[in-house]
């Protein structure tokens, strides 16, 4: 699962408008980010192998420190504290929906991954669970499509063009300049074209080749959601509406 982990971070963002997206975006893939380097220094296992799965070629073979669900948990904690002192808003309240966007990424994976994910150990030699979805992508695509695009289709109806990006006068009606609406479509474009390449192109078969590929693709994701919570706000977080009811009196 790639693009089915931001459902998360798209929701929580409407419930917690104080929250960057970015760090949401980033917090949904944290696991993965540590995993990417953890590969890159040589401190987790991964092969690449054709056919592993119908859906993905990647071998787990030892990931403890970051796909285990007591690792998940603790990694959670660590980026809620780091979200606790970093200055941006929303309390208690964000910090907790920070650590929980972390935490969603291992259920997640428990649906789609093989048996590669331990419990509440970090000791490979013990039972490993896996639900195995990425063998059935007639199940998996409909789950990541759904995850992704509803999601992202919750965060657009209940957000709205920046006051700062509409022109409002007595004689004109509000405009959304194509900018405002600029990054969203990059976006959705952008998740379209990574999964039409993920599907049709075989992944290099060198693995630290193919996590600095993951860590890039997770570094614009989040970079585009900055680009895009510079345009958008929350509707119950805007003051349009007034601002429009006082020029029509």
């Amino acid at each position: 699962m790639f693009y089915g982990h931001y459902c998360g971070a798209w929701i929580i963002k409407v419930l917690e408008p104080r929250i960057p997206l970015w760090i949401l975006m980033v917090a949904v893939q944290f696991v993965d980010f540590l995993f990417s380097l953890f590969v890159l220094l040589g401190i987790e296992e991964v092969n690449v192998v054709r056919g592993f799965t119908k859906v993905n070629d990647l071998n787990l073979v030892s990931v403890p420190y970051t796909h285990s669900l007591i690792a998940v948990i603790g990694w959670s904690i660590v980026y809620g504290l780091l979200y606790r002192y970093s200055g941006y808003g929303g309390g208690n309240r964000a910090v907790f929906l920070v650590g929980l966007a972390v935490l969603s990424h291992w259920p997640e994976d428990l649906l789609v991954h093989d048996k590669d994910l331990l419990l509440l150990t970090i000791d490979d030699s013990r039972s490993k669970y896996g639900f195995g979805l990425w063998n059935y992508p007639k199940v998996f695509y409909p789950i990541e499509i759904l995850l992704f695009y509803g999601s992202f289709y919750y965060y657009f109806v209940n957000t709205e063009v920046h006051p700062s990006k509409l022109h409002i006068t007595h004689t004109t009606q509000p405009t959304q300049p194509c900018m405002a609406n600029k990054w969203a479509i990059i976006l959705l474009l952008d998740s379209l074209g990574t999964h039409f390449f993920s599907e049709y192109l075989d992944p290099p078969k060198n693995c630290k080749l193919l996590v600095s590929i993951m860590l890039l693709l997770y570094i614009k994701t989040a970079y585009f959601s900055h680009k895009l919570d510079k345009v958008r706000v929350t509707r119950h977080n805007n003051c349009i509406s007034e601002k429009l009811k006082l020029l029509n009196e």
